[in-house]
């Protein structure tokens, strides 16, 4: 038995769309899209305001494990 791994991104720009897809369709990942601006009030409310792909990650997945189970699994049905 394995354990799902659950992928979270924010729905910004045209890109999240096909990477979104293409996971969900597999048994293996759970994916979640979070809108861009819970992720920025997140951050600002804890004065990280670093703009860039790699430091955004940081207050996504900070943002994710503070609201567990606060989100809708993406399907492609959601699009």
């Amino acid at each position: 038995m394995y354990q799902k791994i659950s992928i979270s991104m924010e729905a910004t720009g045209i890109y999240y769309e096909q990477a979104a897809k293409c996971l969900s369709v597999s048994t293996l990942y759970t994916v979640f899209i979070i809108n861009p601006l819970k992720i920025r009030d997140y951050a600002k409310s804890r004065f990280d305001h670093t703009k860039t792909d790699k430091a955004d990650s940081k207050p996504i997945t900070n943002y994710v494990h503070a609201a567990k189970g606060s989100f809708v699994r993406f399907t492609l049905e959601t699009i």
